[in-house]
């Protein structure tokens, strides 16, 4: 699947959540974004190396960086942009192993 394509899927997810979470309606494009693009950095980092743990260690920097900066420009709070992701990031790769 191409990572355009990877990046519509995971921003629509992003707004779904947003929206069910009633999270303001001029904020939903970001927050599509910021969702789109954690799963983007994920998707690559995992594709690249194989390692869930260092993808999600990247993206939660990027994500980090990514919110605050919304929040400021934005004037809004940083979770607004963060928290949603956590929920569309449920999604997994076909070869993820989750044993020890």
């Amino acid at each position: 699947m191409s990572y355009v394509l990877q990046f519509f899927i995971a921003a629509i997810a992003t707004v779904t959540f947003a929206i069910l979470f009633a999270a303001p309606k001029k904020e939903l494009v970001f927050c599509g974004v910021s969702g789109g693009l954690a799963w983007l950095v994920y998707f690559i980092l995992y594709r690249q190396s194989g390692n869930v743990v260092l993808g999600s260690l990247v993206v939660t920097f990027v994500l980090t960086i990514l919110s605050r900066i919304l929040a400021v420009a934005r004037c809004n709070p940083a979770t607004i942009y963060l928290t949603f992701w956590t929920f569309s990031s449920s999604k997994r790769t076909k070869k993820q192993n989750y044993s020890l």
